[in-house]
């Protein structure tokens, strides 16, 4: 199954337009719903699996050690630094503000970007599994010290942590990919798996209608918090993973996959995440509408000076 680069930025475009189009129709939240559930149980965790059973093992931990490190300096370098930038700031909007500039879109917009810029999306799959057991773990830490809903909740850090884990599909293809690394399967099966993983790839393209819809939401506002949020998104964390993928000798796509990830705007489930407990959904959709339009044009760049 060959799609040209060019075809794939045509359907890309078209779903970016379509999701800001569609944006006010009642309608669009269940087509972003569906969406959103396709790539969540089936797509990623089909390219999540076969990326772990076929790369060699030493990229894999590399590339989880540049993931982690990455990530956590960005989040901790956040956690530390942003309610005194913030210092004014309601504890809803110093929360929300954390979230945003430590955790990153690292799935429905990195994953298709990948497949456009790259051919494969992999690197960005991978990505996203290993920095989703991070989040799983760290997201209750900020809620349970500036979420009021949360705090009410009755559930402990560690029930919620733990549930996190337990309910998030790519992980468990994660672990097939490594328990299946002992198996000599069939050459048919990996042939199945590796059309699967094709078919997966290309399904992430829907993403676009999901980041269309969100900016159309958001809106481009800047404002204080946006911009503390922006500094970490598109400095902060770039910086970091620069470090971290030179010490690590991470080469070709790994090494540009990490990179482009960097440079991701926050993740959207920050706005399910900020709603659901609280904090300020506003400043996170805000900070999503701005900065994506610059994330996609440095994934652009990076493509374009690392080749």
């Amino acid at each position: 199954m060959a799609v040209g680069t060019a075809s794939s930025a045509a359907v890309a475009a078209v779903l970016l337009a379509a999701g800001v189009f569609s944006a006010r129709s009642p309608a669009s939240r269940k087509v972003s719903k569906a969406i959103a559930s396709l790539l969540f149980y089936i797509s990623v965790p089909l390219i999540v699996s076969y990326k772990v059973y076929s790369v060699p093992l030493v990229t894999l931990v590399d590339y989880a050690v540049v993931v982690t490190a990455s990530v956590l300096t960005a989040f901790v370098s956040a956690a530390l630094l942003v309610p005194r930038l913030l210092r004014d700031a309601p504890p809803e909007t110093v929360g929300a503000a954390i979230l945003a500039a430590g955790i990153h879109n690292s799935a429905f917009l990195p994953i298709p970007l990948m497949l456009l810029l790259y051919g494969d999306a992999g690197p960005a799959a991978l990505y996203s599994a290993i920095m989703n057991i991070i989040i799983a773990v760290v997201t209750p830490l900020v809620l349970g010290y500036y979420s009021p809903i949360y705090r009410g909740s009755g559930r402990s850090t560690l029930v919620s942590v733990l549930h996190s884990l337990a309910t998030y599909p790519p992980l468990y293809a994660l672990a097939v990919g490594l328990l299946l690394r002992a198996l000599q399967l069939p050459p048919s099966t990996v042939d199945a798996w590796r059309m699967g993983f094709t078919v997966g790839s290309y399904s992430t393209l829907l993403s676009f209608f999901l980041v269309g819809e969100v900016v159309a939401r958001a809106g481009l506002r800047l404002d204080r918090g946006v911009a503390v949020v922006a500094a970490w998104r598109l400095l902060v964390e770039p910086a970091a993973t620069a470090v971290a993928v030179d010490v690590a000798g991470l080469e070709g796509i790994w090494r540009h996959g990490a990179l482009i990830e960097s440079v991701m705007p926050a993740a959207t489930m920050n706005l399910v995440v900020a709603m659901m407990y609280g904090l300020d959904y506003g400043l996170v959709a805000r900070s999503i509408g701005l900065i994506t339009p610059m994330s996609v044009a440095a994934a652009v760049a990076v493509r374009l000076l690392l080749g």
